[in-house]
């Protein structure tokens, strides 16, 4: 009994602790491999672009993509006129049931000057807090003969903790710092194109909204380029 009560327990515990991770793949025939990564190339006379899956993390599915103007006019591409699919099979074809904007790099660096708005107006709390009770605790050594020595004790202890939660602040101003740069220079952002131009950057789809089977839909003003992908869940 004690042995079968070990097993099940072992099933149990196991079960609670797999890890669900994702694949994704490529549907469309137009593959090529590069560094062990599924790339997939279009083109018509107007632009040249390519898509690859690069890996997922807490905001969503990341895509590199690259864009090359092929025609003789300017062209602009906006990750705001950029959407995906989600898709079903019907009579061996693929058939859109939603869409979804993939994630806009401009929003999210609005979200995060206000994130620096936020974490700044709390450090001038945090100081004016400190010069608040720090001299009312100095008020208080001078005007009384009570206790100095604790009211001296306070004065350091308020110095530290708002000393503490300054770098606590500066920290996380760091990090916003960090992932502005990176939503700038990383990701793929609204570009016009010279003929002949090239450019790269990221794509996000949202974690939430990606079904198991999608399609990535990459617009300009001429032409529309579209990617057909499939999600693969994995538990380990």
């Amino acid at each position: 009994m004690k042995k079968v009560y070990l097993m099940v327990m072992s099933v149990l515990i196991s079960a609670c602790s797999a890890v669900t991770t994702f694949e994704v793949r490529s549907l469309d025939s137009e593959i090529e491999v590069y560094e062990g990564k599924q790339v997939v190339i279009k083109q018509d006379e107007v632009l040249e672009t390519s898509l690859s899956y690069e890996f997922y993390d807490d905001i969503g599915f990341v895509f590199f993509l690259y864009v090359k103007n092929l025609s003789d006019d300017y062209i602009t591409l906006d990750p705001e006129k950029m959407f995906f699919e989600n898709v079903v099979e019907t009579d061996s074809q693929l058939t859109a049931v939603n869409s979804f904007h993939i994630i806009n790099p401009e929003y999210e660096l609005e979200n995060l000057d206000k994130a620096t708005e936020n974490v700044k107006g709390e450090k001038d709390i945090n100081k004016t807090l400190c010069c608040i009770s720090t001299g009312a605790n100095i008020i208080g050594i001078f005007i009384s003969d009570n206790d100095k020595e604790g009211k001296i004790g306070a004065v350091f202890d308020d110095l530290e903790e708002y000393g503490m939660r300054e770098e606590e602040l500066e920290e996380e101003l760091e990090i916003i710092h960090q992932r502005k740069m990176y939503w700038r220079n990383e990701v793929f952002r609204r570009k016009t194109l010279a003929p002949d131009e090239d450019y790269g950057g990221l794509i996000y789809l949202p974690m939430e909204a990606v079904s198991e089977r999608f399609r990535i839909n990459i617009k300009n003003e001429f032409s529309i380029h579209r990617y057909n992908y499939e999600k693969i869940t994995v538990t380990n």
